[in-house]
């Protein structure tokens, strides 16, 4: 025989489930869910796709490809990140100040 076709013991019949996408449906889940937040912050992956598992890699998962990015681009969407990782950290100080300002009204 050929390829990497191997003769065993009879095995049982395979159904349709023995083509399970269950994987790959799970990497397109995860992936929407990453364009969904990017794009919250203002980022576009227009050349985004998922590559099917490598079967001469180290990981047998399904890859992401963020496709090729200009240095313009990736600069904006630093900037972008960086703008609301800003306010986040904003946010969080605000809300601790609040907070010692309130335990300290209620020790009073």
């Amino acid at each position: 025989m050929s390829g990497n076709a191997t003769v065993h013991e009879p095995l049982d019949p395979v159904g349709h489930n023995f083509w399970s996408l269950e994987d790959r449906e799970k990497a397109e889940d995860v992936g929407t869910a990453f364009i969904n937040a990017v794009r919250r912050l203002g980022i576009t992956f227009d050349g985004i796709s998922i590559s099917d598992p490598c079967t001469r890699c180290d990981t047998k998962d399904y890859v992401f490809d963020l496709g090729p990015q200009r240095v313009e681009d990736v600069a904006q969407m630093a900037n972008a990140v960086n703008t609301f990782a800003d306010e986040a950290e904003r946010l969080r100080q605000e809300v601790e100040r609040l907070r010692k300002k309130r335990r300290k009204k209620n020790s009073l």
